[in-house]
């Protein structure tokens, strides 16, 4: 009994045990950590950091990384460096206060670090693969029950968890991609259909959000997937096309239910109607402002504020405090510009460039689809849609969490994994 206690103990507290457990707290703080509250948040990042040893702590990840993962390295962090120390020092708001807003940058440069650290082995990609499906299927049973409760209410600021329908469809847009892969690569029938149920919940979710916005990320990643597909991975063709086409019909019947029996849902304001109509507004008659329900008039005058703080911005302060005419810039990178200057802008639109050109050279290698570039370029194609149309910038905003976190795993070694090549990784042996 004493050796039984004895082993298990070693076990446990061996230095690889702890490891695991803190690869499962980050895996779980990057999923559905953030659908909670900022606190729960960060209180899973925390642990994950206290399971990692001095040897760990001082790890240099870097030497592992190929030559363009430095140069794009390098080129990130000098960027990181750029929207930390800028704002700070050149920043309009009072000292305070530009002291305060480093907190939330400072947040997620340790995430992105965590990930560097966490993301090497088989046991890290199958759990975020297994994290990010099951929080997208409990978080949108959890949804369309909530609205089915309430009666389906157009109501952006109401939904389940701590959520407003932004943040619910952007952090469902982030995750959907892992449900994607492993629905066209698994092979067992009864995990096939489970996986189409996540997928069309997800997408119903997403859709019920009533943000135009989210309806055309699903476009763009379908539409993607299915050109990747086409190119690099037949086999899963005849699936994808199949379930794209019924995907399509049950949320086109459900959605018309709804409209049906639910008049709010179909007439109030910013219901369904509003929504078609803002669609159907391009034509003979197009007015920009209407279609991006007044965002071009607020570029405008972002792009008028700006022209006055070229080269340093205004710092975390919001738009209030040069102008009542504006809150935020509605775009990432006129609020890049407008955080750390015009030259913060460049740079993020070349580091966006240059994460597109990578995982683009390597979705296909050595005639396998890779998982990890698959995934990012999904999730980077919701980014790019969203950071378009709204801010996807802005340190505040937990959501970049996601985001960030996802595009850091084209600089860990599981950015060369396939599932057939795990012998290329750790063993994840005490």
């Amino acid at each position: 009994m004493e050796n039984i206690v004895l082993r298990f103990k070693s076990m446990f507290f061996c230095e690889i045990s702890k490891f695991r457990l803190g690869q499962i707290l980050f895996i779980s703080g990057i999923t559905f950590g953030l659908f909670l509250g900022d606190g729960a948040r960060k209180a899973f990042f925390i642990a994950a950091l206290l399971c990692l040893t001095k040897s760990q702590l001082k790890e240099k990840f870097y030497k592992s990384l190929t030559k363009g993962q430095k140069i794009y390295g390098c080129f990130l962090l000098l960027f990181c460096l750029w929207i930390f120390f800028i704002p700070l020092f050149c920043g309009i708001e009072p000292l305070m206060g530009r002291l305060e807003g480093l907190f939330r940058p400072l947040e997620f440069f340790i995430i992105m670090w965590e990930m560097l650290i966490f993301a090497k082995d088989e046991f890290f990609f199958k759990n975020i693969k297994n994290f990010a499906i099951m929080t997208c299927f409990i978080y949108s049973v959890l949804a369309v029950s909530q609205r089915f409760i309430l009666g389906f209410p157009v109501d952006f600021s109401n939904w389940v968890v701590l959520g407003m329908a932004w943040r619910v469809g952007t952090l469902l847009s982030g995750l959907l991609p892992w449900v994607v892969y492993a629905f066209i690569t698994e092979r067992s029938l009864r995990k096939t259909l489970f996986l189409a149920l996540v997928i069309i919940l997800t997408c119903g979710t997403m859709f019920l959000t009533l943000y135009t916005t989210f309806w055309l990320v699903l476009a763009v990643q379908f539409a993607a997937t299915f050109l990747v597909i086409l190119l690099f991975y037949r086999k899963g063709l005849f699936r994808i096309c199949v379930f794209t086409i019924a995907t399509l019909a049950i949320i086109f019947c459900l959605i018309y239910s709804i409209a049906t029996y639910y008049e709010n849902f179909r007439d109030n304001p910013g219901g369904l109607m509003e929504q078609l109509e803002q669609i159907t507004s391009v034509g003979d008659k197009f007015e920009i402002s209407k279609f991006t329900n007044r965002r071009s008039e607020l570029w405008c005058i972002a792009i008028e504020l700006i022209k006055k703080r070229p080269m340093f911005g205004y710092g975390w302060a919001d738009g209030e405090m040069v102008s009542d005419r504006i809150g935020h810039m509605h775009n990432a990178f006129l609020q890049a510009a407008w955080n750390a200057g015009i030259p913060a802008a460049i740079m993020y639109a070349i580091l966006l460039l240059i994460l597109c050109i990578s995982v683009i050279k390597k979705i296909k290698t050595n005639g396998k689809l890779m998982p990890i570039s698959f995934v990012v370029l999904l999730a980077f194609l919701a980014y790019i849609v969203c950071a378009m149309l709204d801010d996807m910038f802005r340190s505040q905003r937990t959501i970049m969490t996601l985001y960030l976190s996802t595009f850091m795993l084209m600089l860990t070694p599981l950015a060369n994994f396939t599932p057939d090549s795990k012998n290329e990784l750790s063993d994840g042996k005490c």
